[in-house]
C-alpha cells in the first residue's frame, strides 16, 4: 500500500475441473452445495510462503486478478465463482524460525472477507500459542456474520490426498523460447500503463491507481486521453463523475450512452474557455442520460460561458451594488465575502460568467477608491 515493492514467488500453477463449491453462510445450521460451475476447468495458483499480512495477502490477489483481466485469461469476479481464494495461515515466533501449523480457509469469495478471514485466524492461533498449546493443522470456513472461523475437517498433507499423474496425458514440456514467444505477445500490463499514464498524460500516482485497477476502464480513459488538451482534468472527470454514476448502470461500460471521445471533446470545451466547470456538470449528465455530444447541448441551451470582460464587469457592478454591505466588507479586508459575491454573480449570469475573471474583477473593484 505505502509503493514498496516485494515479491511473492509462484510454487506451482495447475489445471483441474472445478467440483463446484459449499455455501455455509446461508443459515447457521446448513450448507449448500452449488453445482453451477462443475467440470469448468480451473487454475489453481499456489503462491509461496513470503506474505507476511493480511493486507500484503489482499494486494497479492488483487495483482492476480489484474494480471489475470488484463490478459483476458479470465473475467475473474470473485462475486459470480470467477475466482476464488483459500488462504493459508500460520504464526512464528519471529522471521528466523520454522514455520508454524497452518490452518487454510476455504472459499473466500471476497477481498474483504479474505481480509477479515485471516486476522481472525491470526488472532485465534495467536491466543492459542499463548496459552502455551497446539495450534491443530485443519481446513476452515469462515463465518462472516458470526466474524468466526470454523473448523471443517482435519487437514491431510499433500501426500495423504493420493495424488498420481494423469495417465492418459503425456508429460509436458516447456522451450524456453517458446514461453519467450508467449512473454512478447503478452498486452501492456497495468503496472506498465500505470507508468504510462503518469508521464505521457500527467495523472498523479493515485488517479493512475484508481484508472488502472480494471482494464475496461483503463481502456476508456486511455481512448478518451488520446485527444485530450488535459489528461489529469479528464482523469478527474472519469474518476469523480463517470465511476460515480457507472455504479448505477447495468452492463458497465459497455452499456454507457457517453463515449470516451465524448468526454474529451467536453474537458477540451473547458480547456478552450467555451464553457466552465459549472455549466460543464450540466452538459455531462445530459450526455450521460442521451449520448449526444456536448457541443451540440451546448449550443441548444445556449451554454456558451462569458468572457467579455466589459460584460462580466458590468455584472459584477450589479451585484456588488445590491449587496453594497457585503461588497464594503469584502473591501475591508473580509476575503471570506469573496465567494458569497461570486456565487452571486454567476447565478445572475446563469452560470455562463468565466469565474477566473469574476475573481479579477472583484479584486480589481476592492482596489479602487
Amino acid at each position: 500500500a505505502d509503493g514498496t515493492k516485494k515479491r511473492v514467488g509462484i510454487t506451482r500453477i495447475h489445471m483441474e475441473e472445478d467440483a463446484g463449491k459449499l455455501i455455509h453462510d446461508m443459515s447457521p445450521s446448513q450448507s449448500h452445495f452449488d453445482a453451477n460451475r462443475c467440470g469448468t476447468p480451473l487454475c489453481e495458483i499456489v503462491t509461496e510462503p513470503d506474505i507476511r499480512s493480511p493486507e500484503e495477502a489482499v494486494l497479492v490477489l488483487k495483482k492476480i486478478k489484474q494480471t489475470l483481466e488484463y490478459t483476458r485469461v479470465s473475467n475473474a469476479n470473485m462475486e459470480n465463482g470467477n475466482m476464488r481464494c483459500d488462504g493459508n495461515i500460520s504464526l512464528r515466533a519471529s522471521e528466523d524460525a520454522p514455520f508454524g501449523i497452518r490452518a487454510e480457509i476455504k472459499n473466500l469469495n471476497s477481498f474483504t472477507n479474505l481480509e477479515k478471514a485471516l486476522y481472525c485466524e491470526m488472532n485465534l492461533q495467536a491466543s492459542t500459542l499463548d496459552a502455551g498449546k497446539e495450534v491443530e493443522q485443519c481446513t476452515k470456513r469462515y463465518d462472516p456474520n458470526a466474524d468466526k472461523t470454523i473448523v471443517i475437517r482435519s487437514k491431510e498433507d499433500a501426500h495423504d490426498y493420493k495424488y498420481f499423474p494423469e495417465p492418459d496425458m503425456v508429460r509436458l514440456v516447456t522451450d524456453p523460447a517458446f514461453v519467450e514467444e508467449i512473454r512478447r505477445t503478452l498486452p501492456e500490463l497495468p503496472d506498465a500503463r500505470r507508468e504510462r499514464f503518469m508521464k505521457d498524460f500527467g495523472v498523479s500516482e493515485y488517479d493512475a491507481q484508481v484508472l488502472t485497477e480494471d482494464r475496461d476502464v483503463s481502456e476508456w480513459y486511455d481512448a478518451a486521453a488520446k485527444n485530450c488538451k488535459n489528461g489529469k482534468v479528464l482523469a478527474n472527470w472519469v474518476i469523480t463523475e463517470l465511476l460515480a454514476k457507472l455504479k448505477d448502470v447495468e452492463g458497465g461500460l459497455s452499456a454507457l450512452k457517453i463515449k470516451p471521445e465524448q468526454l474529451c471533446t467536453l474537458v477540451n470545451l473547458i480547456a478552450n474557455n467555451t464553457i466552465n466547470g459549472k455549466i460543464a456538470k450540466t452538459v455531462f449528465a445530459e450526455m450521460f442520460e442521451t449520448g449526444k455530444d456536448p457541443e451540440a447541448i451546448v449550443k441548444e441551451k445556449g451554454l456558451v460561458q462569458v468572457t467579455d470582460t466589459a460584460a462580466i464587469e458590468a455584472v459584477v457592478r450589479e451585484v456588488c451594488a445590491a449587496n453594497a454591505a457585503q461588497f464594503a466588507e469584502f473591501k475591508a479586508g473580509k476575503v471570506a465575502l469573496k465567494g458569497f459575491l461570486v456565487g452571486m454573480t454567476m447565478r445572475k449570469s446563469g452560470g455562463k460568467a468565466n469565474p477566473g475573471l469574476v475573481n479579477q474583477i472583484l479584486d480589481k473593484l476592492a482596489k479602487e477608491g
